[in-house]
């Protein structure tokens, strides 16, 4: 007995050194965040149900000096996709729609013309074709529309492809996902959101997000103008897809209950899968997530609010950040947690590669994709980007891959048997977007 307790004592002794080296590296990066990229919010690590690391950075309002602490309540912006793509399977599970319904069954303004063969499917994946709502001319961020203007608005617009031809990210997919849950439930979307998820995962600091209404601990959005920190712009969130808000402490509620979910519904577990194009290519988007191997993820940008959530599928690992100071690292910063995770110490150093200009001189070049052209060029000692008269520079990230400071994603160069530079990848919404070297 003796020797069991003592065992046991060793196990929790050494789970804490554990923590404790776990809590020091992920703060290393972390407040490098803080202090360079000028990141301002929430961090939770959780591994299954047990939070690792949570910690709270800069301000939550800086008119009144608010710190940012773990249960501010942050604007998830595109990260609200994942919770209607949950809520429209659940209606499907339930016997209320099917996957492969037209979208002119319950709403008729896509009952004909290049709307008519869209299924929910394809609002599910992105692969509609629907013009997205917030770029169409003349679409004011600021105003409210009523619900069936804004359907009208989309289903006027000529669709940019055919449905199950190509991917394409539209924020009107998700926004149509809403009308048709409330169409078929006959409640409204935040009664809707309250009884399939909030309510059943314990979600009491998360909702449907309204500009009149009072929000205790709700976190101000501000983004850059040039050096300077500014207000972020207001933006009318009733015309906003889902529009959620949450902490870091119920989207980990969240990560657990769509796994307990995922888990015991056969329908659910299948659902999610990779969406097989016309011309056999996949799209590994589908119901708000994007699916790369081993883990689920998504990021969600709104007007000064940065948000990244991602679930490691085999070892159970939440990775959760929630910003509201437009930050542009959020993919780099989930790949270095993510890499300490696993246990690559040198993960932390990534933001300090350097690379000589010899190395650099392999990713020189012209790149083309279609009528798009990028040419790659070597300026005191950086790799330049330069495409339709802008230009980005990009800081070495890892092997092959580069990270830049004013622009959210990385680039990957892929390399021949030869070991020689043969094209050029981007993560662009979600799809891979690749460039050949011609010269």
């Amino acid at each position: 007995m003796k020797r069991a307790f003592l065992f046991f004592l060793m196990i929790c002794f050494r789970q804490l050194l554990l923590g404790q080296s776990l809590t020091l590296k992920l703060d290393s990066v972390l407040h490098r965040m803080h202090n360079q990229y000028s990141f301002d919010g929430v961090v939770l690590v959780a591994h299954n149900s047990l939070p690792l690391y949570k910690k709270a950075f800069g301000w939550a309002n800086r008119d009144w000096n608010v710190a940012n602490t773990i249960d501010t309540k942050f604007r998830l912006g595109s990260v609200s996709k994942q919770f209607i793509g949950f809520i429209i399977l659940k209606l499907a599970e339930a016997g209320k729609l099917k996957l492969d319904d037209n979208v002119g069954k319950y709403l008729p303004e896509f009952n004909s013309g290049d709307k008519k063969n869209i299924t929910i499917q394809n609002l599910l994946t992105h692969t509609s074709g629907i013009f997205d709502y917030t770029d169409i001319p003349g679409f004011n961020s600021m105003v409210l529309y009523p619900k069936d203007s804004l359907v009208k608005m989309m289903a006027s617009q000529k669709s940019t492809f055919q449905p199950s031809i190509k991917y394409g990210y539209s924020n009107s997919n998700f926004y149509l996902l809403v009308i048709i849950a409330e169409k078929i439930s006959g409640e409204k979307f935040e009664d809707i959101l309250k009884k399939i998820i909030l309510t059943p995962a314990r979600m009491k600091n998360s909702g449907l997000e309204h500009n009149k209404n009072i929000l205790p601990k709700r976190a101000s959005p501000y983004t850059h103008d040039k050096s300077e920190i500014i207000n972020g712009e207001y933006i009318e969130m009733d015309n906003v897809a889902g529009g959620i808000y949450s902490t870091a402490e119920d989207l980990l509620l969240w990560s657990l209950f769509v796994q307990q979910q995922f888990a015991k519904s056969q329908f659910l577990k299948s659902a999610i899968k990779p969406f097989q194009l016309a011309d056999g290519t996949i799209s590994i988007y589908s119901c708000g997530w994007c699916l790369l191997p081993e883990k689920i993820m998504h990021q969600g940008h709104i007007n000064g609010f940065a948000n990244h959530i991602s679930i490691d599928t085999v070892n159970h690992y939440t990775v959760i950040i929630l910003s509201n100071n437009d930050f542009k690292e959020l993919y780099v910063t989930g790949e270095i947690i993510t890499s300490i995770l696993h246990g690559n110490t040198d993960a932390i150093n990534s933001l300090t590669q350097k690379m000589s200009q010899r190395q650099l001189k392999d990713y020189e070049g012209e790149y083309v994709k279609g009528k798009d052209t990028v040419f790659n060029k070597i300026e005191n000692g950086e790799l330049i980007s330069y495409y339709n008269n802008q230009s980005l520079r990009w800081k070495p990230f890892a092997k092959d891959e580069f990270f830049c400071e004013a622009f959210e994603g990385n680039i990957f160069f892929q390399r021949d048997h030869k070991n020689e530079i043969i094209s050029v990848r981007n993560f662009e919404d979600y799809n891979w977007v690749e460039y050949k070297k011609v010269k």
